[in-house]
């Protein structure tokens, strides 16, 4: 598709922002995204990781002009998570600096969490014990998108467990968001 890419500022228009809402099963992700909704992001949960290119250059169009996104990429995502640089690399072709925002909580938070919903873990259709799932999850969200890398530049700089904006350079900017739970409430 050759639509074109989304306007650059100076047009009146302020460019587009893109926030990518990952993390832990359990971590607050779908409120988040409810909230950003809330605040006049377009939000999708749950997108395919490989179409994210294909969706901002759809949002962004003209046409449409959504100049505020927030996508779901998590570990429901069966398609390859290693390569979400390359799309990330993809998007900031078009002109958007993406951010991350990492949801995180204890492991005993979540196990209450699930104990408590009775939801199912993504990961557990895989015959594993919730707790196992759990940790699978952080170990396979640690490699996919280095993210064990960005917490120790995060702990370097000193940031603190909301930390917008420090990391910088070539990757997208990165929240880190640990231990609130989805009403806000610290855990206990």
């Amino acid at each position: 598709m050759t639509d074109p890419v989304p306007p650059p500022a100076g047009n009146g228009r302020a460019p587009a922002s893109l926030l990518i809402v990952t993390g832990m099963s359990g971590g607050g992700k779908s409120v988040a995204l409810n909230t950003f909704e809330d605040l006049g992001f377009y939000c999708v949960d749950n997108l395919p990781a490989e179409l994210l290119p294909e969706f901002v250059r759809t949002a962004t169009h003209p046409e449409r002009a959504e100049q505020k996104l927030a996508v779901g990429i998590d570990m429901r995502n069966r398609g390859d998570l290693a390569k979400l640089p390359e799309w990330l690399s993809a998007v900031g072709a078009m002109g958007l600096q993406p951010q991350l925002v990492f949801f995180d909580a204890s492991d005993e938070s979540l196990l209450r969490r699930y104990a408590d919903t009775r939801r199912r873990h993504p990961l557990t259709h895989l015959g594993l014990a919730l707790a196992d799932a759990i940790a699978l999850e952080r170990q396979a969200l640690a490699l996919d998108l280095d993210l064990l890398a960005f917490e120790r530049e995060l702990a370097q700089r000193g940031c603190s467990r909301l930390a917008p904006g420090c990391v910088g350079g070539a990757r997208p900017r990165v929240v880190l968001c640990h231990g609130a739970s989805p009403s806000g409430a610290r855990p206990g």
